[in-house]
């Protein structure tokens, strides 16, 4: 998710500026996700989230808002798929009825609470500051044998070998053709920067790679790993001749370790 969302700020900023001609950031911050641990909050931020339209003024009633996940959980949307239904509903209860029945009491809750209108900051649930200084900013791990999704609305689900980040730098280094001491160097020749993207893409978005560890096996700053992961996944999209590298780069890093059992 902050790599889609960097992405899309990025691009909106470079459009708006260019359209009228300013200078300098146009979102207050970088985008910021908060780790919810408690049913009960994540209830209460889904009915936050799905009456956002109300508390702007936009609409009266969530179900008049076309962009709203609300249409769909109470199944006023027909053939769109804008959020899980049944995960969302399994939040309430593992039964439908009693699921949607709690959902829309959540719903008149939130919607009688002072904070409804309030940004992220303002949240019962989200402490604004920065973290006590014991408490790490990691990356969140998920399980990597559920479904992935990329950035194109495409499953990564196939499953891949397990294997420590340096064998697969080794191998993608070979399948890439270029040096590992290239790709984790300074030089910035096009085949090495293309090495560079698609070996991180492929090793986030398919060996389950964090994008933190992919940094650090590269020699890269952070920030860095994760350019290379979104310009990946932008390229994949729109360049069918890189998603073919892509899918290539992948298959060679696959039969190498089959070769070897």
């Amino acid at each position: 998710m902050s790599r889609s969302m960097g992405f899309i700020q990025h691009r909106f900023s470079q459009s708006f500026n260019g359209r009228h001609r300013v200078f300098g950031p146009f979102w207050q911050s970088r985008y910021r996700s908060k780790f919810v641990d408690d049913n009960e909050y994540l209830r209460q931020l889904i009915a936050y989230i799905h009456l956002k339209p109300v508390a702007a003024g936009i609409v009266k009633d969530p179900e008049k808002y076309r962009w709203s996940g609300h249409r769909e959980v109470v199944r006023k949307a027909v053939g769109r798929r804008l959020v899980d239904v049944d995960e969302t509903l399994l939040a309430f209860s593992p039964k439908r009825r009693s699921a949607l029945a709690e959902y829309r009491s959540a719903m008149a809750t939130v919607l009688g609470e002072d904070w409804r209108g309030n940004g992220p900051g303002g949240l019962p649930w989200w402490r604004v500051g920065r973290p006590p200084k014991h408490e790490k900013e990691d990356e969140i791990t998920v399980d990597g044998t559920r479904p992935r999704i990329g950035m194109d609305g495409l499953s990564n689900v196939l499953s891949r070998p397990s294997m420590k980040i340096e064998d697969f730098l080794e191998r993608g280094a070979v399948a890439v053709g270029i040096s590992l001491a290239d790709l984790k160097g300074r030089k910035r020749g096009a085949p090495i920067v293309e090495g560079r993207i698609i070996l991180a893409w492929v090793g986030v978005e398919l060996f389950g790679f964090t994008v933190k560890g992919m940094a650090e096996g590269l020699d890269k700053h952070l920030e860095t790993a994760s350019r290379l992961v979104s310009r990946a996944a932008q390229q994949r999209v729109e360049d069918r001749s890189f998603r073919a590298k892509l899918q290539r780069v992948d298959s060679i890093i696959v039969k190498s370790t089959e070769d070897e059992n």
